[in-house]
């Protein structure tokens, strides 16, 4: 027989606190106290479910039992534990030098050695004065041998606002040239194209913030700062054009290059804003889509807690297919469950996917909005069958549906695909593609299927009649708006 899991002595503890809960941490020391024990889970289940490690679990269990009942979840220390002086001391100490190097003096490190080891009373070392330096903002700019000192005052020098000489050892003397930058411990962030929140600006200033560093966004301070450009929109890659070529400045984004990546250091952030990625790629190949070429093919990439805040009721993931993963589908589903988190998948799931196993995920987990594509008419058999299958399941939504019209498809069928969507009940939603963008009959057919009611209350040649005798509105309704339907 196995052994029971301890704890319930303090699990009512647990459960009252489970909705006061206030970071991701906390919320999974109580799930692991209170899944084993309500829920008869296993230690393994309980480390997939919460996305820890079995070890782990067994730890914060102890952890909470242990104190009586109370959370000892802690955060990582963080901070300078051996500072000398702080923030406000040391600049309030390089506030002389700094007026005297503006003032055409020079600055010599052992100087500033020298005073500050009389300022703390005993002796410290040059990279202690070489940190000190760098943390407000004097960066080494030039490093050349000494053979004199008559070259201070050459037209390189010049550039510096500050300097500061060290001297080397006797056999190689050396010169370290720094210079004074006022935008130290800032970096540049901008988002050309997208008004949705971008995930990868948003990992950029999670790394830099938590590195101590304002975070600006402004064009004009492109090159004196580090500065990362988001573009999504290939239509608007001429727009970050001006800033190719521009020293530390970074461009990428699908629009730029879709193959461009972060550097590893900034890509591992996970930013717990509630919007993000918890699988990458798509196994399909859609001659439309850029997914599979940037992405590869379906993998995890992370679970709900590192996506999650911790507070938010509602979730947005970005998904391109995680019906290919259905294990992972289920963990997602499963920690939504747990916690009462609200999920969107806002790119939409694959509905030829859709199983009795999906169905009933998707009716016991809360959905914002169940989203499905028709890219075809010849997915329509199929479509039916698994809206069906939903309905036997009883998911009481009814899907949203992205229409790509004017692809690969004439007038006729796109029309099909609409109709047939509103007989069953459906909303169709409908996006342009190039090829048609321009055209007036396309644009009257998103008007009236995108708002929705039209397209339940009456058909295309009304509505295209209605819109075209409506008055004009900047006339006080005194002149008709006529407009030529192609």
């Amino acid at each position: 027989m196995a052994r029971q899991p301890s704890g319930r002595s303090v699990l009512k503890k647990a459960i009252s606190q489970l909705k006061r809960a206030e970071t991701a941490e906390e919320l999974r020391q109580l799930q692991a106290v209170i899944f084993p024990l309500e829920h008869g889970f296993s230690l393994a289940q309980t480390a997939t479910v919460l996305g820890v490690s079995p070890s782990w679990v067994n730890k914060i269990r102890n952890q909470f039992i242990q104190s009586g009942g109370k959370l000892t979840t802690k955060t990582r220390r963080g901070g300078r534990r051996r500072e000398k002086l702080s923030p406000d001391e040391e600049t309030s100490f390089l506030t002389p030098f700094l007026v005297a190097a503006q003032s055409g003096g020079e600055l010599v490190v052992k100087d500033v050695k020298v005073a500050l080891e009389e300022r703390l009373g005993w002796e410290i070392s040059l990279t202690t004065v070489y940190n000190l330096l760098h943390r407000h903002g004097w960066n080494k700019v030039v490093t050349g041998s000494v053979s004199s000192r008559d070259n201070i005052g050459n037209e390189e020098e010049k550039t510096a606002d500050i300097r500061t000489e060290a001297r080397g050892s006797s056999r190689n003397p050396v010169r370290f040239t720094w210079g004074y930058n006022p935008y130290a411990k800032q970096v540049n962030i901008l988002n050309i194209d997208s008004k949705f929140p971008n995930y990868a600006m948003a990992k950029v200033e999670k790394y830099f913030t938590g590195k101590g560093f304002t975070i600006n966004s402004d064009p004009n301070l492109t090159g004196k700062m580090p500065s990362f450009i988001s573009v999504i929109f290939e239509s608007n890659r001429d727009k970050a054009q001006r800033y190719e070529g521009i020293p530390d400045t970074i461009i990428g984004g699908s629009g730029w290059d879709i193959k461009s990546k972060l550097p590893a250091e900034i890509e591992a952030v996970r930013p717990r804003i509630n919007l993000g990625y918890t699988s990458r790629g798509c196994n399909r190949s859609c001659p439309f889509c850029i997914v599979p070429q940037k992405e590869g093919k379906a993998s995890p990439e992370a679970d709900l807690f590192d996506i999650w805040d911790g507070t938010a009721r509602r979730v947005t993931l970005l998904d391109n297919n995680i019906l290919q993963l259905p294990a992972h589908f289920r963990l997602i589903c499963t920690q939504a469950q747990k916690t009462g988190i609200v999920l969107d998948w806002n790119q939409g799931l694959d509905v030829r996917l859709v199983t009795d196993d999906v169905a009933k995920l998707l009716e016991t987990t809360r959905i914002a909005d169940i989203r499905f594509a028709l890219d075809s008419v010849d997915l329509i058999p199929i479509f039916q069958e698994k809206l069906e299958l939903l309905r036997r399941y009883k998911v009481r939504k009814a899907p949203l549906v992205y229409l790509l019209t004017g692809y690969d498809s004439s007038w006729e069928e796109d029309m099909v695909r609409v109709n047939f969507l509103v007989e069953q009940g459906c909303r169709p939603y409908v996006m342009l593609h190039e090829n048609v963008k321009a055209e007036q009959q396309y644009k009257i057919m998103a008007e009236w299927v995108n708002q929705f009611w039209p397209v339940k209350s009456m058909g295309f040649e009304e509505f295209k009649r209605l819109r075209r005798d409506r008055p004009d509105k900047r006339n006080r309704g005194t002149t008709p708006l006529h407009i030529e339907v192609l």
